[in-house]
């Protein structure tokens, strides 16, 4: 005997499922976002580990990898990078993770980022560059690194960073 359910059922429930997938997404890239820029080591790998997308994009256009840049979570852009994390990731206005690590003046994520890829030379929609950024905040440290591109060439620059954090 064959039951019949009537399409006006299975309709909805579809449509609510459906509906649910990309909400549920988007918890979960929340979430991953919250945990990259707080540092929670842990939290961001079982984020990955349950599927969060690494590159995902928040409503600025940031990355996971960019928040970590920005607010100095080492071990964070480490995971994220050797999760495939895009290093050439723009946002809206053109900044990029090794922008946001100028920014914030933190010598060692750009020696990190520039080991895995990152270009110094990438502009924003406005001009400016990893090290006018550098400047403008007056992070000599990172000026300093970032001169030197110019002066060596970026791969050079880019051997400075220890041996354990390039990209496998």
């Amino acid at each position: 005997m064959r039951t019949s359910v009537s399409l006006f059922k299975v309709v909805p429930l579809l449509v609510a499922c459906w509906l649910t997938l990309p909400v549920q997404a988007a918890e979960l890239e929340s979430e991953l976002f919250a945990a990259a820029r707080e540092g929670k080591l842990a939290e961001v790998k079982q984020l990955i580990l349950d599927g969060t997308q690494v590159d995902a994009v928040n409503p600025q256009g940031r990355t996971p990898l960019m928040g970590a840049a920005f607010y100095g979570n080492h071990q964070v852009v480490e995971l994220l990078l050797a999760e495939g994390a895009n290093v050439a990731v723009t946002d809206k206005q053109g900044m990029t993770a090794l922008m946001l690590a100028a920014q914030s003046g933190n010598p060692e994520l750009i020696l990190l980022l520039l080991a895995n890829g990152a270009e110094a030379t990438t502009a924003t929609v406005s001009g400016m560059t990893a090290l006018s950024v550098a400047e403008l905040r007056g992070n000599d440290a990172v000026i300093e690194i970032l001169s030197s591109l110019k002066e060596e060439g970026q791969d050079e620059a880019a051997e400075k960073a220890p041996e354990g954090e390039k990209k496998k």
